[in-house]
């Protein structure tokens, strides 16, 4: 792996990704704290191609995700159930360099992340764009939104069965909906496209 000047390919951060074309980039964790969660920007400085990002957890390869990369960043983030060992990001076709910048890791302990408490309450659309409707059967008291780190975006307080909110002022990406009623509360994986 490389670091580059970001100025070299006009993005906000020094990057880090693979130091030839036919290279990949590896990120390890390891450490006494287990990771669960990561964010990031990804970008093709050298233009458009197709990368493949594999999530590894301490015993196997838990998922692929494709992207088709631009030089413009796209935002990456994901949430897993167990520990992770690496990622890998590879360009399929070899013909560009994937650059990682505004790197963010952590764990989701703190959000308590668990089956729902309320087995009755739906939410829609996911991934969404504008709206999101909820409905419930119980009265929701107010609903937040969290990054992947763990940092409250944005709370809302409701008092509704069937709450309405925007949130097409979120950048895109992998959120965290977290749900009040009765002094309990309930996560949820949300996209925003």
């Amino acid at each position: 792996m490389i670091f580059f000047d970001g100025t070299t390919f006009g993005i906000d951060n020094p990057g880090v990704g693979a130091n030839s074309f036919a290279a990949f980039t590896v990120v390890n964790f390891t450490g006494n704290t287990p990771v669960t969660n990561v964010a990031f920007n990804l970008h093709s400085p050298l233009g458009d191609g197709p990368i493949d990002l594999r999530i590894y957890g301490e015993n196997d390869l838990l998922e692929t995700l494709s992207f088709d990369a631009t030089s413009d960043a796209l935002f990456v983030g994901f949430i897993a159930e167990e520990p992770l060992d690496r990622i890998e990001l590879e360009n399929l076709d070899g013909t560009i360099v994937e650059l990682v910048t505004q790197f963010y890791f952590g764990s989701c302990e703190n959000l308590n992340i668990e089956d729902a408490i309320f087995s009755d309450l739906t939410f829609y659309p996911n991934p969404a764009q504008g709206d999101l409707h909820i409905n419930s059967q119980t009265v929701i008291q107010a609903i937040a939104i969290y990054n992947l780190l763990g940092q409250k975006i944005t709370t809302h307080v409701t008092n509704s069965r069937n709450p309405t909110i925007n949130i097409e002022n979120l950048t895109s990406g992998a959120y965290i909906l977290e749900v009040s009623a009765r002094n309990k509360k309930s996560t949820y994986k949300l996209i925003k496209e």
